[in-house]
């Protein structure tokens, strides 16, 4: 995948289906380039694809939510816990995988932390050749690793929070073979969700999939995704990366599964 490439399938993931101008192609590949990382260049950054993007120092910065994630309250705790996780980035005593989960549970920014958090991915990934795959094909690989491995749950950066003096929110810290699952099948429809805004027709697809289920066996799962599907491509990709109850139920038997090869999956 080549930068404009990058930069192309950062939007999407936005549900921006535009081509990338320019100024964030450029931006993109000097900030992927960059050898260390500081909130300066994480600023800059912010000016090309989210100008107005501030970090979250202030009282008035917190009506953030992120699916049922709702970050760290403001306050001048943000940038020390940020420049405690650069440098661990910069030190490389951090994996890719790990730096884009602890930025994006962090949210450090008002605005723009995915498209920030992706390109930081790539900074993670420089000389590896997975990150020629792109960022959700490769996050998504590393995500089946991390899990296939039994590895510990992901959750805040244990560094980060011992001594921050906020109120975190409630977070189920129960690791089960049922959360893995689920993990993984969020997973699986990033990667169907970035085919589907490059080709939407690839609904029809999950159509014919799901018409063929109901031939088989109507079940009352199938009139939910009929809902869904009837829907539009924005309607049925915000369904897909929802963390909702409804979505992580639903997602377990999908007929987008189809979309995906085998060795996707």
């Amino acid at each position: 995948m080549d930068i404009v490439e990058q930069v192309a399938e950062s939007l999407r993931i936005e549900g921006i289906v535009r081509p990338p101008t320019e100024d964030e192609v450029t931006e993109h590949r000097r900030f992927t380039q960059l050898e260390t990382l500081s909130i300066s260049e994480l600023e800059a950054f912010l000016k090309v694809f989210r100008p107005g993007a501030r970090l979250r120092l202030y009282p008035g910065q917190d009506r953030i939510c992120v699916g049922s994630h709702v970050p760290p309250k403001s306050g001048e705790h943000i940038a020390a816990q940020l420049n405690a996780l650069l440098a661990d980035i910069n030190a490389k005593t951090i994996d890719a995988w790990n730096a884009h989960l602890q930025f994006e549970t962090l949210h450090p920014f008002s605005d723009g932390n995915g498209r920030l958090g992706r390109s930081i991915w790539y900074v993670s990934m420089k000389n590896t050749t997975r990150r020629d795959l792109g960022f959700l094909h490769g996050f998504y690989l590393q995500t089946l690793n991390k899990f296939g491995t039994n590895a510990d749950p992901f959750l805040i950066h244990p560094e980060l929070a011992k001594n921050a003096k906020v109120e975190w929110p409630d977070v189920d810290l129960a690791y089960s073979d049922h959360w893995r699952l689920d993990a993984r099948s969020f997973a699986m429809h990033r990667l169907v969700t970035a085919k589907l805004l490059a080709n939407p027709t690839l609904i029809t697809q999950a159509r014919g999939t799901l018409k063929r289920w109901k031939t088989q066996a109507e079940k009352p799962v199938h009139l939910e995704w009929e809902q869904i599907l009837a829907g539009s491509l924005e309607e049925i990709v915000d369904f897909l990366l929802s963390t909702g109850k409804d979505a992580t139920r639903l997602r377990r038997s999908s007929p987008f599964i189809d979309i995906l090869t085998p060795e996707e999956r």
